[in-house]
């Protein structure tokens, strides 16, 4: 369930699946990991990437930093420390922790709804983002299907990516919201080579798209449109219903 694993799954999906022989990719948080792999390792068919978080240069690649790129590194790093105890466990621990809230649905909650408060642009009122039915469907959907264990396998699969993320070549547009305002453009460039779109929202956290659903759908038009002419649609009958 690593980056690379899944975006191999993905790429099977639309070309072999669906029939697509050129697509484009969105991406956020884990899924911004995942079609970052895609286009790196399918760049014949990925017509462009479009992403929310866009990916920190691995150390690599972050030598020489400018004033303004190593103090929003520092101001990024600051902003995660002492937020980081959920990942340390599911990168280590995930089947002990699935097992804790495989069988309570408040501790379920608690895992769940806390991050939508802590990392949304709610002002610590995470009702201003989500309504109580929002929440409860998603908490809903990792307990019917008993999947928070599996939902934790990227933190720890992850882990056994040794290769940095390579430079992307192909078309890049990166729509940045407050958890990430003042990135320097500069900073991205180090692995997109080619943005073609940036822009800085006035507003939304980290879920991005489920926050601001109308700036992220017109970033993804506005970016996409004129690269449509170079997607090739399936034939009818390769299509599946």
């Amino acid at each position: 369930m690593s980056g690379p694993t899944i975006a191999e799954t993905w790429a099977r999906l639309r070309t072999d699946v669906l029939g697509y022989r050129r697509f484009g990719t969105y991406g956020e948080d884990i899924g911004s990991s995942v079609s970052h792999w895609l286009a790196a390792s399918h760049p014949d068919e990925v017509i462009g990437i479009h992403v929310a978080q866009a990916a920190y240069p691995p150390a690599e690649r972050s030598g020489d930093l400018t004033t303004g790129e190593a103090e929003f590194l520092e101001w990024a790093r600051a902003r995660w420390d002492g937020a980081g105890g959920y990942a340390a466990l599911q990168s280590t621990r995930p089947d002990t922790l699935a097992a804790a809230l495989l069988d309570s649905p408040s501790g379920l909650a608690a895992w769940l709804v806390e991050k939508f408060q802590a990392w949304s642009d709610c002002g610590g009122d995470v009702e201003r983002r989500f309504s109580k039915d929002d929440l409860l469907t998603t908490i809903m959907l990792y307990w019917v299907t008993g999947t928070i264990g599996s939902s934790f396998r990227p933190y720890f699969d992850q882990r056994d990516v040794r290769l940095p993320l390579p430079v992307l070549t192909g078309p890049a547009g990166i729509t940045v919201g407050v958890g990430d305002l003042g990135m320097p453009r500069s900073l991205a460039e180090r692995t997109y080579t080619d943005i073609r779109y940036w822009h800085d929202l006035p507003a939304g956290g980290h879920f991005l798209a489920r926050e601001e659903t109308e700036f992220v759908a017109a970033d993804i038009r506005a970016f996409f449109h004129p690269l449509r002419h170079t997607a090739q649609r399936p034939a009818p009958e390769q299509r599946v219903s």
